[in-house]
């Protein structure tokens, strides 16, 4: 999760066990938030369900809520494809 920090679109990750939290941010310098009324992380949370991922938006923080049964191969294929989704957002 570390990586995401690099993305224009990422100000902050945080993240326990299998709980992740990725903020997305208009200026990354900044740290200046998206307008609520942009509603990114709804946005972001519509692109990820036609890549086939459920991520879960609170304003302009998604989360990434991961099954504790989860093998190694799908926890890369799902952190590759939201790295993916917001390199390209």
């Amino acid at each position: 999760m570390e990586s995401f920090k690099d993305l224009p679109l990422v100000g902050d990750v945080r993240y326990i066990g299998m709980i992740g939290a990725i903020e997305l941010v208009k200026d990354k310098k900044t740290k200046k938030p998206f307008n609520i009324k942009e509603r990114i992380g709804l946005k972001v949370y519509q692109q990820g369900l036609k890549q086939g991922l459920i991520l879960r938006p609170l304003g302009n923080v998604v989360y990434l809520y991961l099954p504790l049964s989860i093998r190694v191969f799908e926890l890369q294929r799902i952190l590759n494809k939201t790295f993916k989704l917001l390199k390209e957002f």
